[in-house]
């Protein structure tokens, strides 16, 4: 038997999933062997039997025998997906590419995978469809994912673990990182597919496959790389022998309790040989030697010195002689920059202004909120009108005796309240802190009287139907983007958005412990009773004895949190977007930027001369100053030299393994989730306050050394995980049910934007910050990112479907989405169109069109001579011919009584100088043609003087009749015309 490290071993730089004992030859655990040689039946597995699809199969020599042809127009294998040890195993087989090359072929490869249709839970050992890109997935929702693999020709070894405490995939004996399962799968049913399938993408490509072995447990890495370097010479079919795996010992480092735990892990017969062990901490401060017992020594500091350190275990007989040993090496780095206060301050930044309060009410920017006795808001007004039809209410089945609301504490940026509420179930304690961007974080604290019974529990907004008429929710069975509907159940949400086209209100929460139950209907509910919507968080549903003290914290915000970043009444730190290039890495390489305007044809002045660093080549660099501040230094001084302003990539939440703070402080940053974003591993984090102290100093520490124009701040949502070390997760029957970072990643956002806006006072250089959301809407720091983008998600679709935005977007998803007036951060959209679509200009004009509508900017890549550029440079002249920077918008949804004619599928949108024309937007959604006939009171668009009408792109004249205005306009596109 082995000694196993302990389950809470769940986030270590080196991880060791398989901890079962080793067998021996007699204790085999190998459940599935496939080794083909001419045949489809498995020498070993508890359903060997194979149904053979699309046709004979055909073999070829391979790295041990015979192997099986897969891929287009060859066969492939179906078996019993019982075959597969759901809780724990490992699986290990050799493919060979026969006129493919994962170097550069963008193709999916499906070797392995169970039919995701029969199951909550599939399984899938993949080449992913980018060029040296390979995945493996294991349960609902998870994944490990590696980019930049190396190594894809000729034959290659491919192998993934899984146990409940983590998954890894090695790719010819490499480890990837270990991914802590969220939601692991108890079984398999349905079929097990063997082959080279293709998914929808077309090609024609074949591949070798041989050797497949399933196990019922996870090897480490040593028994990966014994089974690949023996493939030659091993018994077929049998285990990989004991022995393989040395004793070991992982250093967990804790420095914010100033402790590190020796943990290790090793073999039986080491255990019956020793009599003692001890570890100890050589270094620059070393720290004397501890016992071990039950394989665990907790080493205590007072500080450490910079510097590297071994942490050194030795085992001894009874005589006192060393019969093994083992070492885990760390680098402490230099923490001084743990407690700093960069970006917290006691006045808000612009464009929001101090709090004012009284006993029961808090006016912020654009916001008024007024406490009932129950200290929730019993009025919300937003831009000066109401949201609620009522007071918000936790409402149970029983009376609340409400105890006076206490204003604790106030400033100009934070607001405290508290106050009790009692019945016979027990006594709630409440606290509410309110900020100065208008959000409201709620904590509930039930301590519940002995032998509490309650069967109700749920905290209901109700809001004005007027006020409520598109939603934008994540819920447990899926999102809400566009009409609010009458009625809708879910097991829960995790954040919602009801509102209307200028204001809305929203909230979050970043765990669900406070539900009663995970699987129930109606966790989440929105409910429609005459003129009120209501939305609803119900906690308990049926009768319930309270045994221990109920929580639940969330956060609440009414919209827009801040002005309107847009075009009218920008503040003055945010530049135009539509101006801002966002190059393809692959397509266009930021020194030709000159090149490409002078073969457009466009004025340096079309384009703000900012540009977003993250492209191909020498110039990928995702973290500058994590390996690679020359290579950045260098790109940096060549694009500012022509004059180009700087958008830095970053991440919130992530971090490359490399990086020297990682290491020691990962146990209390990591969240157990792991990516291969470039040529390394990158963890995401927890943002607690010592993650957000770091990032915080160290952008800042970047900004003031390269002086570029803001961040382009890519993953902007919350993330999930179940840290212990950093209070994440929390225990359900047997299970830790992961917890969302959505207050630490607040604290983040709030610190950095704070930060960079002073630096933009100091210096004078206009910054700016750009989040991608892809089809979320962060509340929780919304107000902090002066854009988001959106639309990478329709990839698929648009790129390789070939999906029209009109089939994929209704106008209602538009509004519930992309407008930047309800909201206050500027929606800017990405368009994913594949090369080849933009050879004309009709897709990207069928896009833009839709874009003008809402009032939305489009950040086009600049793909060199394409139409789609061509497309929306010529937008943008427009634009600026106009003067559209000064001008009102007068959007479809409210402009009938001046714009008449428009139906389910034609749509205007104008836009309207303050002393009068007018640039007006007519849109096509159908797919067929159409002539309108729109009658339009030109008085309420046009100048004093003498009407003219002409057309905005060729600047032809435009016959009107009268109020009539009668346009042919193709199928999905649109016409602009300007009125004077």
């Amino acid at each position: 038997m082995k000694t196993a490290i302990p389950s809470i071993i769940l986030i270590l730089t080196v991880m060791y999933p398989g901890l079962a004992a080793l067998p021996g030859e007699d204790d085999s655990s190998v459940v599935f062997y496939l080794p083909f040689d001419n045949r489809t039946v498995a020498e070993i597995g508890a359903h060997p039997e194979a149904t053979v699809h699309e046709g004979e199969p055909e073999y070829a020599p391979g790295q041990r025998g015979s192997a099986m042809v897969a891929g287009d127009g060859k066969s492939h294998l179906t078996f019993d997906a019982a075959n597969i040890p759901a809780r724990e195993g490992t699986l290990e087989f050799w493919f060979k590419p026969l006129n493919w090359n994962g170097l550069d072929t963008n193709t999916f490869h499906v070797f392995v995978e169970t039919d995701p249709d029969q199951q909550k839970h599939f399984f899938l050992v993949y080449k992913y469809y980018n060029a040296q890109n390979a995945g493996f997935i294991w349960e609902n929702g998870g994944s490990i994912f590696q980019r930049k693999i190396r190594g894809w020709e000729g034959w290659v070894h491919y192998a993934v673990t899984w146990s409940p405490t983590g998954c890894r995939m090695y790719f010819n004996g490499v480890p990837s990182a270990v991914t802590v399962p969220k939601d692991p799968p108890s079984k398999y049913v349905g079929r097990m597919i063997v082959g080279d399938r293709p998914w929808q993408f077309k090609r024609d490509e074949q591949t070798l496959i041989d050797e497949l072995y399933i196990y019922n447990r996870a090897f480490e890495p040593e028994e990966i790389t014994w089974a690949m370097e023996n493939i030659a010479t091993r018994p077929r079919g049998k285990d990989v022998p004991t022995g393989l795996v040395p004793t070991k010992v992982h250093a967990k480092i804790l420095p914010l309790k100033r402790k590190i735990i020796a943990q290790v892990y090793h073999e039986s017969t080491v255990a019956m040989q020793h009599a003692s062990a001890t570890a100890q901490l050589l270094g620059p401060t070393p720290l004397a030697p501890v016992s071990l017992t039950d394989n665990e020594a907790t080493l205590s500091f007072d500080k450490l010195q910079t510097g590297d350190y071994t942490l050194a275990v030795k085992f001894m007989d009874a005589g006192g002689k060393v019969v093994d040993h083992a070492a885990d090496k760390f680098f402490c780095p230099d923490n001084s920059w743990l407690g700093n206060t960069i970006g917290i301050n006691d006045v808000p930044p612009p464009p929001w202004t101090p709090i004012e309060v009284t006993d029961r009410t808090l006016k912020c920017w654009g916001r008024t909120y007024r406490l009932a006795d129950s200290g929730l808001p019993e009025m919300i007004e937003a831009t000066g009108s109401p949201l609620l039809a009522g007071p918000v209410e936790l409402a149970g089945s029983w009376p609340w005796r409400y105890g006076e609301p206490k204003l604790m504490r106030e400033s100009a940026v934070e607001v405290e309240y508290q106050g009790k509420w009692t019945s016979h179930i027990g006594e709630l304690h409440w606290q509410a802190v309110a900020e100065y961007d208008g959000l409201f974080k709620y904590t509930f604290t039930l301590n519940p009287s002995p032998r509490a019974e309650l069967d109700l529990l749920e905290l209901r907004f109700p809001l004005r139907a007027d006020a409520a008429t598109i939603a934008n929710c994540l819920t447990n069975t899926g999102s809400i983007m566009g009409q609010t509907p009458d009625g809708y159940r879910s097991t829960g949400a995790r954040q919602w958005w009801l509102g209307n086209e200028q204001r809305g209100l929203a909230a979050f929460r970043s765990s669900d412990e406070a539900w009663d139950r995970l699987d129930r209907d109606g966790g989440f509910r929105i409910e429609r009773n005459g003129d009120t919507v209501t939305v609803v968080w119900s906690f308990i549903g049926s009768k319930m004895k309270l045994t221990k003290p109920w929580r639940f914290t969330f956060g609440m915000t009414a919209t827009p949190v801040r002005h309107t970043i847009g075009r009218r009444g920008r503040p003055s730190r945010v530049m135009p977007m539509n101006r801002w290039l966002i190059p393809r890495p692959q397509v266009q390489r930021p020194e030709g930027l000159q090149d490409l305007m002078a073969n457009q044809g466009i004025r340096d002045e079309i384009f703000s001369p900012h540009i977003v660093l993250w492209g191909g080549g020498e110039w990928r660099t995702y973290a500058p100053d994590w390996g690679r501040p020359e290579t950045y230094r260098d790109g940096h001084a060549k694009l500012s030299t022509k004059g180009l302003s700087v958008m830095t990539y970053m991440m919130p939440c992530e971090v490359p393994e490399s990086v020297p703070e990682w290491r020691y402080w990962s146990e209390q940053w990591s969240l157990g989730e792991h990516h291969g974003w470039t040529d390394e591993v990158w963890d995401r984090t927890t943002c607690v306050p010592s993650w957000v102290d770091y990032v915080v100093a160290f952008r800042m520490r970047m900004l003031r050394r390269y002086k570029f124009g803001g961040y382009y701040i890519d993953n902007s949502s919350a993330r999930y995980g179940r840290n212990a070390n950093a209070g994440f997760g929390y225990e359900r029957d047997g299970r830790i049910i992961p917890t969302y970072n959505y207050f630490g990643l607040r604290k983040l956002y709030k610190r950095l934007y704070t930060a960079v806006n002073q630096y933009e006072s100091e210096h004078g250089k206009p910054t700016m910050i750009m989040g991608h959301v892809s089809g979320e809407l962060p509340l929780a720091f919304l107000g902090f990112l002066d854009n988001r983008l959106d639309g990478e998600q329709f990839l698929g679709p648009v790129r390789i479907e070939k999906k029209s935005y009109h089939d994929l977007i209704s106008l209602e998803k538009w509004r519930a989405t992309n407008l930047s007036a309800n909201m206050g951060s500027m929606a800017v959209f990405l368009p994913e169109f594949a090369e080849e679509d933009c050879v004309t200009p009709d897709k990207t004009r069928s896009l833009l069109g839709l874009l003008m509508l809402h009032d939305m900017v489009g950040a086009y890549f600049t793909d060199g001579n394409q139409a789609n550029t061509a497309a929306a440079v010529n937008m943008w002249r427009m634009q600026d011919r106009f003067s559209i920077e000064n001008a009102v918008v007068q959007p479809y949804w409210s402009n009938t009584d001046v714009i008449a004619g428009q139906t389910d599928t034609l749509k205007v949108t104008a836009y309207r100088q303050p002393g009068g024309g007018a640039l007006i937007v007519v849109a096509n959604i159908d797919k067929q043609p159409v002539t309108t006939d729109l009658q339009i009171d030109w008085s309420r668009l046009r100048s004093k003087g003498k009407l003219k009408v002409t057309d905005a792109e060729s600047d032809a004249p435009v016959t009107v009749q009268g109020n009539h205005l009668r346009l042919d306009i193709p199928g999905r596109n649109h016409r602009v015309i300007v009125c004077n």
